[in-house]
């Protein structure tokens, strides 16, 4: 990435500077975009050669959020591009803030699957700006943005390249690469500590379920993190009928992506706090062996839960997680998961429950903050009793009426004991089905760069 800086004011000669493409905002421009808009216009240069010009319509007073998704919409557009130049001396008093939002929206726009896009940046600035400030938030935008698009690229891969035992294998690597303590349990271990629901979700796949354990810092209580990694959920006996929804099932490991990537972004930029992050991983599949409605699993605090639904698979794994991470002395705990449609949220928001409101408040901030914004919804009030069992100390879901995120919720809410906790469900946009905003069909992200900003802030 390159900054310069120049005094003279923006003149429609200047537009030649953004070879092989570039973007502009232009006061007065007469095709000038609305709010949030990007424009793209052609050049014919004197030589004769065809440039790319694209107008961004956003100013200095603009929203971070208006500056992201240009940046996304550009980065759509310039997927095939090596270079952009982005000349921003008409915006009178640019933030580095604002210019950060941009350019990891291009980042983020210019994904493709299993396609490596890093177009070389260059901007020009007005000449009072103050490059080094604009030079430190930009570098830590990307580095967000890689690791965002590195966790898009696992929930977009197949789940026939993807099984438990390749994402623990690609998690583990990149957390050594970046110094982060890493284990990963087999059914050994995952027996001896207890974790026999996620056990019996993964006994009906011939792929072995594993856990990976990943330890940053050495404090006296550390931040406790779990996510969902289930690489493929066909809802096991209680097998999926929509045809659409069992499609797109590689995805339902995108809560293990997003925990793991928020972990390495915040290590990545130098602001992560001490956490231990929990992350079960199996295939929910059908077969003899497979887990049976009406049968009891045990937890790694003794409880027990009955199987009621066993495609309501995904809590279970993140109850073993929570019912260990609290034997830990962990500070907090956070749950992510794509439990169901978030809540009823819609496709741009996750859904967040919590039993202490401080932490939503921090995390839902966190997300209006980095663009990757949730909402806050509440707990029912019978949760310890609605989903009384029987023959075990719970029921996953309830009986006789459709499950809900917030009966999911209500359900974990049960293993955090009197720990802080915040549950997560990115069910509603960790995967999109079609072109939502500035976002494209397909893997998101959500709610790694919320996590990563909460993570940074923690410290």
């Amino acid at each position: 990435m390159t900054i310069d800086t120049a005094e003279d004011s923006l003149a429609i000669a200047d537009m030649t500077l953004a070879a092989p493409c570039g973007a502009v905002i232009v006061p007065g421009w007469q095709t000038m975009p609305g709010a949030v808009g990007v424009e793209a216009l052609c050049l014919l240069t004197a030589e004769g050669t065809r440039q790319r010009l694209f107008v961004l319509g956003v100013d200095a007073e603009s929203p971070r959020a208006f500056w992201l998704d240009c940046g996304l919409r550009l980065g759509r557009m310039i997927a095939d591009t090596a270079a952009l130049t982005l000349d921003l001396r008409s915006v009178a008093g640019l933030q580095p803030d604002a210019a950060a939002a941009l350019c990891e929206g291009i980042a983020l726009g210019g994904f493709r699957p299993q396609t490596i896009f890093s177009p070389a940046l260059r901007l020009i600035l007005s000449g009072d700006a103050d490059r080094d400030a604009h030079r430190a938030t930009i570098e830590t935008a990307l580095v967000i943005a890689r690791w965002t698009n590195w966790a898009r690229e696992l929930v977009e891969r197949p789940a026939g390249e993807l099984r438990p035992d390749d994402l623990a294998q690609e998690i583990a690597g990149r957390a050594a690469e970046l110094g982060i303590a890493v284990e990963i349990w087999g059914e050994t271990r995952m027996e001896a500590e207890g974790f026999g629901a996620t056990l019996g979700v993964g006994r009906g796949s011939d792929a072995a379920p594993c856990v990976v354990v990943l330890r940053h810092g050495a404090g006296p209580m550390p931040l406790g993190l779990a996510g969902k990694g289930v690489t493929f959920d066909t809802g096991g006996l209680n097998l999926k009928r929509d045809v659409e929804e069992i499609g797109y099932m590689k995805s339902d490991m995108a809560g293990a992506a997003a925990v793991a990537g928020a972990l390495f972004a915040a290590v990545a930029t130098k602001g992560a706090p001490d956490v231990i992050a929990v992350l079960p991983m199996v295939e929910n599949m059908p077969s003899g062996r497979a887990l049976r409605p009406g049968d009891r699993v045990r937890h790694p605090d003794k409880t027990t839960t009955e199987v009621i639904d066993t495609d309501c698979e995904g809590r279970l794994l993140l109850a073993d997680a929570l019912s260990w991470l609290a034997r830990q002395k962990v500070r907090a705990l956070i749950d992510v998961g794509t439990l169901s449609d978030g809540g009823g949220v819609g496709a741009e928001l996750w859904g967040l429950w919590s039993n202490t409101p401080a932490l939503a408040e921090r995390l839902t901030q966190a997300g209006a903050l980095s663009g990757d914004p949730g909402w806050h919804l509440p707990l029912r009030h019978e949760r310890d009793t609605l989903l009384a069992s029987r023959i075990a100390d719970r029921r996953n879901t309830r009986v006789g009426e459709p499950d809900t995120g917030q009966v999911a919720a209500c359900y974990l809410a049960q293993f955090a004991g009197g720990t802080p906790w915040a549950h997560i469900d990115n069910g509603s946009n960790a995967w999109l089905l079609r072109e939502t905003g500035a976002w494209p069909e397909g893997a998101t992200g959500a709610p790694l760069r919320a996590l990563a900003s909460f993570l940074c802030d923690e410290k």
